[in-house]
């Protein structure tokens, strides 16, 4: 058997297995990491905690409606991330950089 063919069998091989591997696992087990916050109870709770860190509780609905529509983990990432910019390196506002975070890490999460 030559080398090309042996690593060709053992790509094709690899490529095999990752497929079955992946689709041996049942639907309801997997964990949806990139789903948005469905709870509306738990949007309103997030959008509190996220206008309280932003000292931002006038725009609250606004905060609700991005936590409703991006999930939790990419709201958090985005949140940190707004916070540790200094002061004088935000050009508008908290709340235009972590939209324009939450967007952005919500692009990458895809």
């Amino acid at each position: 058997m030559s080398a090309e063919r042996a690593s060709t069998s053992k790509a094709n091989l690899l490529t095999k297995t990752k497929i079955t591997m992946k689709t041996n696992i049942p639907v309801a087990k997997r964990k949806p990491q990139n789903e948005p916050v469905t709870d509306p109870k738990l949007a309103e709770e997030l959008a509190m905690a996220v206008a309280t860190e932003l000292n931002d509780t006038d725009n609250l609905l606004t905060y609700q409606q991005y936590c409703l529509r991006f999930p939790e983990e990419v709201i958090k990432r985005a949140l940190n991330a707004a916070l540790t910019v200094p002061p004088e390196r935000v050009k508008r506002s908290r709340l235009a950089l972590f939209i324009y975070l939450l967007k952005k890490y919500a692009r990458e999460a895809k």
